[in-house]
């Protein structure tokens, strides 16, 4: 699950060839996980895509995505997370639902079940997809 926490890392020189080279390919992965995540949410700030990551997150979990859900889990504050919702809501990338007293989010149908395609018709997924699982064979197998 998402967590967005502090850590303190060592930085450490080393020689070894093969960390060297899983760290290479951790870099790589990352920026190709990255570069996906911005095809299929054009116009989103790193932020908004944790918030929409978090939402899909917690909906295929089963957890109620509500407020507290959101800044919890992104580490952001309420009124952070509220503007960047509606932002979200304005695109509708996310349907927000009254639930009680408090509003539950979540991701419209259309989108969860939907297949993003680049301007010549190929599909995002195919190309980022078989990229990802090379570069998770190559840090794996290493």
């Amino acid at each position: 699950m998402l967590k967005n926490r502090k850590r303190n890392l060592e930085l450490r020189r080393t020689q070894d060839e093969g960390l060297m080279m899983r760290t290479h390919f951790m870099v790589r992965l990352h920026s190709r996980l990255t570069d996906l995540l911005m095809e299929v949410s054009p116009g989103l700030t790193v932020e908004e895509m944790m918030i929409r990551q978090a939402i899909l997150l917690g909906e295929e979990a089963g957890t109620e995505t509500d407020l507290e859900y959101i800044t919890e889990t992104v580490g952001v504050s309420a009124t952070s997370a509220n503007r960047k919702l509606s932002k979200l809501i304005a695109m509708d990338y996310v349907v927000r639902e009254r639930n009680g007293r408090k509003f539950i989010y979540k991701t419209p149908p259309d989108i969860s079940s939907g297949i993003y395609f680049r301007d010549d018709g190929r599909s995002v997924l195919d190309d980022g997809v078989e990229e990802i699982l090379r570069q998770i064979d190559k840090l794996v197998l290493r």
